[in-house]
């Protein structure tokens, strides 16, 4: 999982259910795990719901498997991993993914997201930086995994029937922050126009249970505390 803003992992926890009682739920690319801790939160004393993991850098994946996070974590390729689980008679309830598929080539991107539609049977959630974000170069101390390799924007997403909302890299009282990451992708030639949120519903009326356009701060202590408990997010 690669960079997201505060405000942008707010959006993102908001389309997870507060009640994901007797839920299977697959993340793909847990990175060091924030995610994890979040649903642990959500979970909190609830026996029958059951989290998957599929990181593909070695690294990630042995945080993640110190953490004990995951009930089941894979160390493997998603596009693989999908592909076998296809065959099966159950899918997952909910699938989510953060900053992955910048990491993987478009066409595979594509394939990979119409599986993921398969294997789901409630929600998926995708989020990603939008605009052009491929580098060009790899850099020495950057993992192959993390480079980006496509760019996506909100018109990617609804193609595939999903629907979307565009999320600033800070709420307005983080001007500064806002300010070092235009500087940040300025140095590395790279053009940024924040983050896609994009989730897809099997139902056509299940409803969003938290607003999406309001800044909450009730959940900032709960974002604060998995992101120190994560360790480090790349």
């Amino acid at each position: 999982m690669g960079f997201s803003s505060f405000y942008s992992k707010q959006v993102f926890i908001n389309l997870i259910p507060k009640d994901i009682s007797g839920c299977r739920i697959l993340e793909i690319g847990p990175g060091y795990g924030f995610y994890g801790w979040v649903i642990k939160a959500l979970r909190y004393g609830k026996d029958d719901v059951e989290l998957w993991g599929v990181e593909i850098e070695p690294e990630y994946y042995n945080a993640c498997l110190t953490l004990g996070l995951y009930d089941n974590l894979i160390c493997d390729d998603a596009n693989k991993f999908i592909e076998e689980y296809l065959d099966h008679d159950w899918k997952f309830d909910f699938i989510i993914m953060s900053h992955v598929i910048e990491h993987i080539e478009k066409k595979k991107g594509i394939i990979l997201i119409n599986n993921l539609k398969k294997l789901c049977s409630k929600r998926i959630i995708i989020t990603c930086p939008e605009g052009n974000t491929i580098d060009k170069l790899k850099l020495p101390d950057k993992k192959l995994h993390d480079l980006h390799l496509s760019m996506w924007k909100e018109k990617d997403f609804k193609k595939l029937g999903f629907k979307t909302k565009h999320v600033r890299r800070a709420c307005a009282a983080g001007r500064v922050v806002v300010l070092f990451e235009k500087l940040w992708f300025f140095i590395k030639g790279l053009r940024h126009g924040g983050d896609v949120i994009a989730w897809f519903d099997h139902n056509a009326s299940s409803s969003i249970p938290r607003a999406l356009d309001a800044f909450e701060p009730e959940l900032a202590p709960e974002i604060c505390a998995c992101e120190k408990a994560s360790v480090f997010e790349a």
